[in-house]
């Protein structure tokens, strides 16, 4: 089957890095390869995904190199995406990037999914902005912001979830929030979605 170049496709990531060592979940090798299978260029967001402090994040975002890779990403046509389960905050506080503390808040607000660690409740309300002392700020783009995009038709959001039905309640989650217009899942997982919700 021969390979579709597209040469003037531009791939960036959405998050920076989330540990001191990356894996196959970080999102700049993930950029890295689609850009690679398909002949495009690429780009690395090369600033830390959370940190302590709003000056932090602001300095990180100011640094010209991550100033550029975040205008691409607003005005990017396409934003792909996956969300997971927020009990997967527990694997990020083992390894030292959140405290337990953080964790006990969002369970606190109820938060069922997280993507970028935009943490959400079952009514799709985004939980970050609930907490009035946050304990860390993110670097990346604002997830729940993508719902403006798409409403004003300026992107297509797609949310790839599911292989497992504890993502049901993120994915409802997410589509109530109207951060995605396109969901790619397995087929357990929509046919589980297609049934009404239990109160």
């Amino acid at each position: 089957m021969e390979r579709k170049l597209l040469p003037n496709l531009q791939v960036v990531p959405t998050i920076g890095f989330v540990g001191p060592h990356t894996n196959l979940g970080d999102s700049n090798l993930i950029a890295y390869d689609i850009a690679s299978a398909y002949g495009a260029k690429h780009v690395w967001l090369s600033i830390p995904a959370i940190v302590e402090t709003r000056e932090q994040c602001e300095q990180a975002r100011a640094l010209p190199l991550v100033r550029d890779v975040l205008k691409t990403i607003e005005q990017a046509n396409v934003v792909m995406m996956g969300l997971w389960p927020t009990h997967f905050n527990d694997a990020l506080a083992a390894k030292g990037v959140i405290h337990s503390e953080q964790i006990n808040a969002l369970q606190s607000h109820d938060a069922v999914m997280d993507i970028n660690h935009w943490d959400f409740d079952a009514k799709g309300r985004c939980i970050n902005y609930d907490l009035t002392s946050p304990s860390y700020y993110l670097t990346g783009p604002e997830i729940p912001r993508l719902r403006d995009r798409i409403r004003n038709d300026k992107a297509k959001v797609i949310l790839g979830a599911g292989a497992s039905l504890s993502y049901a309640s993120g994915i409802r989650a997410a589509l109530k929030a109207g951060i995605a217009n396109i969901l790619v899942t397995d087929h357990g997982t929509a046919q589980l979605l297609m049934k009404p919700e239990s109160d």
